[in-house]
């Protein structure tokens, strides 16, 4: 999926740690966004609030973490 995230660069990811796998560049090759190789985690470099009321593949990332907190919640309560 191609993303048209609101980027300004002044700074970049030199090297990633072991978890972290690289999943997003922007058209000038740096690198956007990491996931976790085993956690539910995502880190982005760009400002998907700028667009996410006009464009639903940003409000999707902030429509995930609303999901994902409340099924953590959700199971908290059950334990």
């Amino acid at each position: 999926t191609q993303i048209n995230g609101a980027s300004f660069h002044h700074q970049g990811i030199l090297k990633l740690a072991d978890d972290l796998v690289a999943v997003g560049y922007a058209p000038d090759g740096i690198l956007e966004a990491v996931e976790h190789r085993t956690k539910w985690l995502l880190g982005m470099q760009w400002h998907p609030e700028d667009t996410a009321a006009t464009d639903s593949l940003q409000q999707n990332l902030y429509n995930a973490f609303v999901q994902r907190a409340r099924e953590l919640l959700a199971a908290e309560a059950t334990i």
